[in-house]
């Protein structure tokens, strides 16, 4: 029997973000990012990332136009619609600065959805 149960530690927002990503093998992309969590994020993209891929990534935070730049790999890889992929990112490393940004940009989210 498939279980509906989600397994997320962490909340997850939706959001309207400016992100970019870069490794080794793939030049520097400019993406938006509309879902993140404190664990993590999840982009759509064109271009696929291989399951497991170590990346490097700066989020512009909307309030004072803050960026954080935590590292990653990525857990995900669903097809969404005709050319595009969604990937999920799970966060490896943020700095202990970049972690209380985020938290405060969370807070404020989840604070203006009236939680």
């Amino acid at each position: 029997m498939a279980s509906n149960i989600d397994r997320r530690k962490h909340t997850r927002f939706n959001v309207n973000l400016s992100l970019d990503i870069s490794d080794v093998d793939v030049k520097r992309t400019h993406e938006m990012l509309k879902n993140l969590e404190m664990g993590g994020l999840f982009i759509t993209k064109t271009v696929y990332l291989p399951m497991n891929k170590d990346i490097q990534f700066e989020i512009l935070l909307k309030d004072g136009e803050k960026k954080i730049r935590p590292a990653g790999i990525v857990k995900q890889n669903i097809p969404v619609g005709t050319n595009k992929m969604g990937i999920g990112i799970e966060f490896l490393k943020i700095s202990e600065e970049d972690k209380q940004i985020l938290v405060n940009f969370l807070d404020r989210t989840k604070n203006s959805l009236g939680d």
